[in-house]
C-alpha cells in the first residue's frame, strides 16, 4: 500500500491485508473476543437472541460501560499496530502509539476501515477444501 499522509507532515506505510503478521492479527482478534465476551455478559434487560432489537440493546449497553468503550479503543489500537509497517514516529509499538496525538491514529484507523483490514483480520472458521483437513465438508 502506498504511504498514507498524516497530519503535520507525518506519514505511515501500511501493510497489504495479506501481509499482516499472524502475531499482530491474533492480538487484534483477542481484543475482538474480549468485546464479544463483554457483550455476551452485558447484563439484564437485553432481549433474547431472536429479538431484532438485541444488537442495538447490546451496543447501547457496551457503549455505556467503561469496559465496552475501552474494548473498542483497544481494538482500534490493535488494528493500527497490526497494519502499520512503518511510520514517521519511530518504532511501530504500543509505547510510541501511546505518546501520539489522536489525529494520526484516527487517520490510520479510518484508512484501515476503508481498506478492508477489519475483514482481513477476522478469523476464518469455515470449512477448508483441503481433503486432508479435519474441517473438510462431508
Amino acid at each position: 500500500m502506498p504511504r498514507l499522509e498524516l497530519p503535520n507532515d507525518q506519514w505511515a506505510e501500511l501493510r497489504e491485508p495479506d501481509e499482516i503478521p499472524r502475531k499482530a492479527a491474533r492480538k487484534y482478534r483477542g481484543k475482538m473476543y474480549d468485546i464479544v465476551t463483554a457483550a455476551t455478559n452485558a447484563g439484564d434487560g437485553i432481549p433474547g437472541d431472536d429479538d431484532p432489537d438485541r444488537a442495538a440493546a447490546v451496543g447501547r449497553t457496551m457503549m455505556s460501560s467503561a469496559d465496552g468503550l475501552n474494548g473498542f479503543e483497544d481494538l482500534a489500537e490493535a488494528m493500527v499496530l497490526a497494519v502499520t509497517r512503518e511510520w514517521s514516529f519511530g518504532s511501530v509499538c504500543q509505547e510510541v502509539l501511546d505518546e501520539l496525538p489522536d489525529g494520526p491514529i484516527n487517520a490510520i484507523y479510518d484508512a484501515c476501515q476503508k481498506g478492508g483490514y477489519a475483514e482481513a483480520l477476522q478469523p476464518d472458521f469455515g470449512a477448508t477444501p483441503d481433503e486432508d483437513s479435519p474441517t473438510q465438508p462431508s
